[in-house]
């Protein structure tokens, strides 16, 4: 069900960022994916596990909307090399962050720390936000 829900987020990626524009799209799933997953992590229930899904749906057009922005903000000679940089900064990110995710969740509990990681992610966006700023400005 949920690679259903994921590939309909990709489907409908283009019709959101045509309405929204790349910034706006991507704000909108990141505050969306925040909101839903801290409240089912704060009020656990049977309905968690749906909520968590349902985050998928904004997932292909968060995605969709960085990569757009990122390919605009590079030359073509720039963006192998960009792509590739960012593929190995990512990859040892998500490998580093695992395993402290996975030692911390052994002493807190993994609720506990996914409703931290939730919190630290929201910088993210920030920053985000910042590098676009010029997207916003000119649209």
């Amino acid at each position: 069900a949920i690679n259903f829900v994921s590939a309909l987020g990709y489907y409908l990626s283009d019709y959101l960022i045509i309405k929204l524009k790349p910034v706006k799209a991507l704000c909108f799933g990141f505050v969306f994916d925040r909101i839903v997953k801290i409240i089912a992590l704060l009020f656990p229930s049977s309905l968690s596990p749906v909520l968590l899904a349902s985050t998928s749906l904004t997932y292909g057009t968060s995605q969709v909307a960085v990569e757009m922005l990122l390919q605009a903000e590079f030359s073509d000679d720039q963006r192998a090399t960009m792509g590739s940089l960012a593929s190995i900064v990512i990859s040892i990110g998500y490998a580093t962050a695992s395993i402290m995710i996975g030692k911390m969740a052994d002493v807190i509990g993994p609720r506990y720390i996914l409703l931290v990681t939730e919190f630290l992610i929201i910088p993210v966006m920030l920053l985000y936000w910042q590098l676009f700023q010029h997207e916003i400005d000119t649209k």
